[in-house]
């Protein structure tokens, strides 16, 4: 074996080890089981980190609704879970004096509520189950918004719920 090819060996055999590492330290981070939180904010300011415990402890509403998806087709889902309402009264928040409400994911998606939809009766919620089934993950949130027909506006891996005020 050539020199040559030993330093191009021993360069391949040093960035597979390196790989091996970032996706192993990668899978730890993804497996974490510390509680999911999400933490809830009125113009910049934490007010409040949520979990699951948290969002029990609110009267807890199952319904059905039908999505529409152009890759699926049409499909009825039973969530369970809390009108976002609810979570940003408990702060003392007063829903008629918002702007808006940004709802972020985990993958990066953002969600604006206008105040006028946060105010509507029975429209927007943060689920915890889906069919019957907890959802899982680091951020096993979802924002189900029922007035969005084909659910574009809806936020999976919900991890950060922001109030404006006007």
């Amino acid at each position: 074996m050539t020199k040559q090819a030993k330093n191009v060996s021993i360069i391949l055999l040093a960035l597979a080890l390196l790989l091996a590492v970032l996706a192993w330290a990668n899978s730890r981070s993804l497996s974490d089981t510390a509680p999911a939180q999400i933490g809830l904010k009125l113009d910049g300011d934490v007010l409040a980190l949520l979990d699951k415990e948290d969002l029990l402890a609110f009267p807890g509403h199952t319904f059905t609704i039908t999505q529409r998806s152009a890759g699926q087709g049409i499909r009825d889902y039973i969530y369970t879970g809390v009108e976002l309402k609810l979570i940003i009264e408990s702060q003392g928040i007063d829903i008629s004096r918002l702007k808006q409400v940004t709802v972020r994911g985990g993958d990066g998606y953002i969600s604006l509520v206008s105040a006028r939809e946060l105010q509507e009766e029975d429209n927007i919620y943060l689920v915890y189950a889906a069919n019957g089934q907890d959802l899982s993950g680091k951020h096993p949130y979802q924002l189900v918004i029922c007035s969005d027909y084909f659910a574009l506006r809806w936020c999976r891996l919900v991890r950060e719920i922001e109030a404006e005020s006007l």
